[in-house]
């Protein structure tokens, strides 16, 4: 059973590794936009096929509301069938076999498949209609449609330990120039300067610095942790700074007026509340 897991846990090659793109965004005069990975159905199952054969794995989906499909992966291990399942509302793109696409990859993920994905760090890159190396990826965003140059490599979130062709090297503890460049690729999208972090990083830590490398890994990990849950409530509502700031607001004493604000202070708790209400609203 351990083989089977580490099996189907296995990181996949940067080949296999698909893109979409979560959010765009001006930057002088190009398009910009944030890039997630992701593995599709068929690599998932490439996976099951190469760990228990053709024929000791199974689908099945059934309606699981108005508009969502659930799917139950079984998978036959000693002789007895075990089985997950998840569902997932059907997409706006080709409903039904989005709908089908989406809950399959979920049941996967609950037997371990890919889910190392969820811990990678959202990739900046340059977007462009035309293409412009052979190996650019195109995908759509809004109706508008995009080519990149895909990342070589995938950067964990939490120890930018790095995974290439299902290969571990690893980069142990975050320095400060990392994270120092983590911080810049977040905050840039959001109009946030780099002046602002300092602000922000001198009245938490109650310190000086005039420059980022006058600053701490460990007083840096609270500004990057405030942008990344700065990025996931602008995703979610896809709203504007001032429609953020203002429902922000409700949570706490006092006005947001502006993306710098939501630095200062701890406001972790109250921000998670916020992309919980969200949620909520955008799966009503």
């Amino acid at each position: 059973m351990d083989n089977i897991m580490e099996r189907l846990r296995e990181p996949f090659a940067i080949e296999d590794i698909s893109w979409r793109v979560v959010n765009v965004f001006d930057y002088r005069d190009t398009k910009r936009g944030f890039i997630a990975p992701f593995v599709s159905s068929r690599t998932i199952q490439d996976r099951l096929d190469e760990v228990f054969g053709i024929d000791a794995w199974q689908v099945s989906y059934e309606r699981w509301s108005e508009k969502a499909v659930k799917c139950r992966l079984s998978v036959l291990i000693d002789g007895k069938w075990i089985y997950k399942e998840d569902g997932s509302e059907e997409t706006d793109f080709n409903a039904v076999k989005g709908g089908f696409s989406s809950s399959f990859k979920r049941a996967a993920v609950l037997f371990g498949i890919g889910r190392y994905l969820y811990n990678v760090e959202n990739e900046i890159v340059e977007l462009t209609t035309n293409k412009r190396t052979p190996d650019d990826v195109y995908t759509k965003y809004q109706s508008q449609g995009y080519y990149f140059t895909a990342p070589s490599h995938l950067k964990l979130k939490s120890d930018k330990q790095q995974l290439q062709s299902g290969n571990h090297t690893s980069d142990a503890k975050p320095n400060l120039q990392s994270m120092i460049q983590e911080i810049q690729n977040l905050a840039m999208p959001v109009g946030i300067q780099s002046r602002d972090i300092l602000i922000a990083y001198n009245y938490n830590q109650n310190a000086q610095a005039r420059k980022f490398e006058d600053t701490t890994t460990g007083g840096l990990k609270g500004i990057i942790n405030s942008l990344q849950l700065l990025h996931e409530a602008k995703n979610i509502s896809n709203a504007n700074e001032k429609q953020l700031n203002r429902w922000l607001s409700t949570y706490i004493k006092g006005d947001i007026t502006s993306f710098k604000e939501w630095l200062l202070h701890d406001y972790t708790d109250v921000i998670h509340e916020l992309i919980k209400k969200l949620k909520q609203e955008q799966s009503a």
